[in-house]
């Protein structure tokens, strides 16, 4: 998660959006029955560009030439800004015994989205600080409840090791999640078709 100890730690203020898109795909072997979900890592500001982020990774990952893979369908979460939670130079001194990998990540989403009932937010993390564009690159990491305390968030950024964050960063951010909806990968559009589920918006 860290790259240089002599940079500064902890000092930059981050440009969070004040709401945005993340999305999972559903994926299957194209020469096998295997099947999965995965959470994007991307932060978008607006439709068309998770739209065409779909498109590219649908074909980059039909036409790979070892063990190919077919996006099927995917899921759109708009999430809105809801607190910011102070990131310290602690989280990336310490060695964690339990390390947060991609499939615990995987695991979570599954969690949220069979649980919608209980209020869940979505842990945003500052990825990378463009210096010649003054520009944040945010990564959607993980569910978690509403409740959750800074000291716990502090805690399972130590674990993170598997997602980079910018040493340079002040802050991470929660937010809430508005609805979630299918979204069609031929016309490039959300399935508009409400269900309920707790007093969250399910669309599929």
């Amino acid at each position: 998660m860290r790259e240089n100890k002599k940079i500064k730690d902890c000092y930059r203020e981050v440009g969070f959006i004040k709401e945005g898109y993340i999305a999972s795909v559903f994926v299957k072997a194209i020469n096998g029955d295997e099947e999965f979900v995965n959470p994007m890592l991307a932060v978008y500001k607006n439709l068309k560009e998770l739209g065409k982020d779909l498109k590219n990774l649908k074909k980059d990952l039909k036409n790979q030439k070892k063990d190919p893979i077919d996006i099927y369908g995917a899921l759109v979460i708009k999430i809105k800004f809801h607190r910011t939670s102070p990131l310290r130079k602690e989280f990336w001194q310490t060695e964690s015994d339990i390390k947060l990998d991609n499939m615990y990540r995987i695991k979570q989403y599954f969690k949220m989205l069979k649980n919608f009932g209980k209020l869940y937010q979505i842990m945003i993390m500052p990825h990378h600080y463009d210096i010649e564009k003054k520009e944040w690159t945010l990564t959607n990491w993980l569910p978690v409840l509403s409740t959750i305390t800074d000291e716990e968030l502090g805690k399972i950024a130590t674990m993170s090791n598997q997602t980079q964050v910018d040493q340079s960063a002040k802050n991470m951010a929660l937010y809430d999640i508005e609805w979630v909806k299918g979204f069609d990968m031929v016309n490039e559009e959300l399935i508009e078709k409400p269900n309920k589920i707790g007093n969250q918006e399910v669309n599929c």
